[in-house]
């Protein structure tokens, strides 16, 4: 993990130079390994704020919920009581100070009853279930990034101006031969020809939503898929 660094000298000529026989430039930076142990509990709070509805983060992947899960089963009997739960809480992840309530609430939504604590299976499916219910992150910007197209302030917009919002603001080129209005048509639930800015969101978080539970491994993880 790069924790410092120290910007590169600016040059004023070309190099190799009198003054710098090479052509290659120091760099400065330095780096902190973390701990197998520390990476672990890094997913363990990742999975423990999304369940608890504390703040958003990039969804673990079934690895990531593997080494949180790892930290929360102490005892390896691949069962995580309410204890466990609580001593983890507070001990591994550092979060000694959160109302009880709210630690509680979180161990019971990932809870089997039939088993009387959290399996992987459970812990899984709350993590998911939890994803899919706060929806895509920055949704506010997506929103201001809508207004920004939507000129007549209509609240819509027509599938032309929508080819224009992904071809100016993807990150990446679209892959040739996109069919962008087959995309579009997928979000205009209402077939009227036009997307509102609830159809937008909606039909992101939607896309985000199942890429995040593929990701997470939702499906392998229960033992749906071979």
């Amino acid at each position: 993990m790069l924790i410092d660094s120290v910007k590169a000298p600016s040059l004023s000529t070309p190099i190799p130079d009198t003054r710098h026989p090479s052509d290659h430039i120091p760099i400065m930076a330095t780096f902190e390994v973390r701990s197998l142990l520390a990476q672990h509990q890094d997913c363990a709070r990742a999975w423990y704020n999304t369940v608890a509805g504390r703040s958003g983060h990039v969804p673990l992947t079934r690895d990531g919920l593997s080494s949180a899960f790892f930290i929360f089963e102490v005892d390896s009997d691949d069962l995580v009581s309410q204890s466990e739960f609580l001593s983890c809480v507070s001990q591994q992840l550092g979060y000694d100070t959160l109302p009880d309530e709210e630690v509680n609430a979180a161990f019971t939504r990932a809870l089997d009853p039939e088993k009387g604590g959290i399996t992987f299976a459970s812990f899984c499916t709350a993590y998911c279930d939890c994803l899919s219910k706060a929806g895509l992150p920055g949704m506010e910007d997506l929103r201001d990034a809508f207004k920004s197209f939507d000129k007549d302030g209509s609240g819509k917009l027509g599938y032309d101006e929508i080819e224009g919002v992904f071809t100016h603001c993807s990150p990446v080129a679209l892959p040739e031969g996109t069919d962008i209005h087959a995309i579009v048509k997928q979000i205009d639930t209402d077939g009227d020809g036009h997307i509102s800015i609830d159809e937008f969101c909606e039909g992101l978080t939607a896309s985000w939503v199942r890429q995040a539970s593929a990701s997470s491994g939702r499906r392998a993880s229960l033992g749906m898929v071979p």
